[in-house]
């Protein structure tokens, strides 16, 4: 018996072989064979996998853009609040170089001022006491000199008023003696005279070779001296951990070093002077070439510590 379908115009049973419908003649519909079993199965699927894929890798793609289109807005967001914090850190460390650069030359200047300030003092101090002892000093040799000096002038008046008499005296024997007429000359005295001035002038030279010996003792002291407070310094102020004060107090320490080599070279100048009776007049001069001596190299110090 053949195998029966339903019509789908009339709803009656017909044979799946017929063509039309024997009840309403509409025609019926067939297979498609192997071509339809092959779209059925391969074409269709294909079409739809097709379909499927080209909405996935689409869907793939968008997220892949927006992540990528986050990740560069993430990281221009980033690179610009890095170059921001750079700069902040930038501008607060300039500033703070800025203000160290200010506190440290305002501290240099006053430690420099404070140090002429003393340098000044003690300068004054030394001329003040300098004069004093000039002036006493001259005072002194004033009177001595006056009181001397006459003394020596009525010694000097009895002494020639006794030889002219003795003179007289002879010269008029011998012209009694011998019947020649009297002469009277003054080589002696004369002689006397310059053989005192070239005394005084020996005398002179002598004093000053004396100050001219002291003088190159102390300054080559001084002189030698500084080389190795040059290096005492820069050992020092390596080591040193108080910042400007620290170097202020060592470069004071090594040129107090060299002043009391000058003060002791100017104090024996002065025990020659009272010991020998000289002016004070040289007395000064040596004792100012001394004290430039003391500054030149002084200054050396003072100039390594400003420099640092």
């Amino acid at each position: 018996m053949a195998k029966m379908i339903k019509c789908k115009v009339c709803g009656e049973m017909v044979a799946k072989d017929a063509h039309t419908c024997p009840h309403c003649g509409a025609r019926l519909k067939r297979g498609g064979g192997f071509l339809s079993v092959v779209f059925k199965f391969l074409i269709a699927p294909a079409i739809l996998f097709i379909i499927y894929w080209s909405y996935v890798n689409y869907t793939y793609r968008r997220a892949v853009k927006d992540t990528m289109d986050a990740y560069v807005k993430a990281v221009d967001e980033a690179s610009n609040s890095y170059v921001e914090a750079v700069n902040e850190v930038s501008n607060a460390y300039t500033e703070a170089v800025g203000e160290y650069s200010n506190a440290y030359a305002e501290a240099a200047t006053e430690v420099s001022n404070a140090y002429a300030e003393a340098a000044t003092e003690v300068s004054n101090s030394y001329a003040k006491a300098a004069g004093e002892l000039s002036n006493a000093y001259t005072e002194a040799a004033d009177e001595t000199a006056s009181a001397a000096a006459e003394t020596v002038s009525k010694a000097a008046d009895a002494s020639a008023e006794a030889v002219s008499e003795a003179a007289d005296a002879a010269a008029e024997a011998v012209t009694e003696a011998a019947g020649i007429p009297a002469e009277t000359t003054s080589a002696e005295p004369e002689k006397s005279a310059t053989e005192a001035e070239q005394s005084g002038a020996r005398a002179e030279q002598n004093q000053s070779n004396g100050y001219q010996e002291i003088y190159e003792k102390y300054a080559q002291q001084i002189r030698g001296a500084t080389p190795v407070l040059i290096e005492e310094y820069k050992q020092e102020a390596a080591e040193n951990t108080s910042g400007i004060m620290g170097l202020a107090t060592i470069s004071t320490s090594k040129v107090t070093k060299l002043a009391t080599i000058q003060t002791t070279g100017t104090a024996e100048m002065a025990t020659y002077m009272y010991s020998h009776g000289g002016s004070y007049s040289d007395y000064e001069e040596w004792a100012k070439k001394l004290y430039a001596v003391y500054e030149e190299e002084a200054q050396k110090i003072t100039d390594l510590y400003m420099n640092q």
